[in-house]
Formats: C-alpha cells, structure tokens, sequence
C-alpha cells in the first residue's frame, strides 16, 4: 500500500477544535461505544481518536461526516459551520430506527418472517397507509365489530348503501331520544 493511500488526515490552516473535540461534540450524550457501533467503528479505533492522537483516515472521516450529516472539514477542526439542523435531524432519524427495531424485536419468529415477507411485497406504500387515522381505527376494531367491518368486504355496494342508511336512521331516532330527554 503506497504512503499516500496510509496518510491520515491532516489539520490545514488554522483550526478552531481538534479532531478529538469534535467527535466528542458528535458523540453528545450517547457513549463512545454507541457511537463507535453508529459509525462502523471499533470501540478501540475510537478510543484511540479520542485519547491516543491518532488521527482517522480519509475514508473513516468522511464515513463519520456523512452519517453524522456535517462535513469533514469541520470534522477536521476548520472553523466552518457544523450544519447543526442536518445533525439533529440524522440523530432523530437513528432513534427512531432504535425504536423501530425495539418493536420489532419485540414480535416472535413467526411475526417477524410474515412482516418481512410484506414488507418485500408491498414496501412503504404498505407503511404509509398505517399512519392513515382510519386505518388505524380499523385496526383497532374488535369481535363483533372487526367481523362486520370484514363482511362489508364481500357485500354489493347497494347493501352497503342500505346498511348505512339504516345505521343513520338509527343514529337519527336515538338523537331524537337524546334530546327529547335532555
């Protein structure tokens, strides 16, 4: 491997924080072996970043930049903006990938393989419709009520129509009750 491929990063110019400082900055209030586990790093290469002078390679800085959404300059200790709105929106998006995988965990063996199987097939426009309120009413439903919202399935859509106005007529005559009694 030539000198030029093993060469670390160097500080340019003038710098207003080390690299050590920096990726202390990065780590905020997670522990040096999360964020080691976040960038693909050991947690002894980090540790040797941050208390041995070792100094990351190209490659591992802008790993680090990149998934930390701030550029390897200010990585590097130049005094250039960290693009902090970009780094906080990357730590909301991991834990919420934390929490994601925490449910998922959570589910058996058998759940887990039926989930991937749909998750393959139908992908984010399967997602996308939990987030829709009457879908997640739906789901909600119970017994008798989950198997009449079912049966609707595999009626005509007139007797869905007389169904519904029957359910109205009813909502109808127990306001009038309500009010006649209030």
């Amino acid at each position: 491997m030539s000198n030029e491929k093993q060469r670390l990063v160097s500080l340019l110019g003038e710098t207003k924080e080390s690299i050590p400082e920096r990726l202390k900055l990065l780590i905020g209030d997670r522990s040096a072996r999360a964020a080691a586990r976040d960038w693909g790093l050991s947690f002894s290469t980090l540790n040797n970043y941050l208390t041995r002078g070792t100094e990351p390679s190209l490659s591992v800085a802008l790993q680090i930049a990149a998934i930390e959404g701030v550029s390897v300059e200010w990585l590097c200790g130049l005094d250039v903006p960290a693009n902090t709105e970009s780094r906080d929106l990357k730590v909301n998006h991991i834990e919420n990938g934390k929490v994601i995988m925490a449910i998922i965990n959570a589910l058996d063996a058998k759940d887990v393989e039926q989930l991937s199987k749909q998750l393959a097939l139908n992908g984010a426009r399967y997602l996308s419709q939990l987030l829709n309120a009457e879908n997640q009413s739906l789901l909600r439903l119970e017994g008798r009520k989950r198997m009449a919202a079912l049966m609707l399935e595999d009626m005509s859509d007139e007797r869905v129509r007389e169904i519904l106005a029957e359910i109205e007529n009813d909502k109808q005559a127990a306001d009038v009750v309500n009010v006649k009694a209030g």
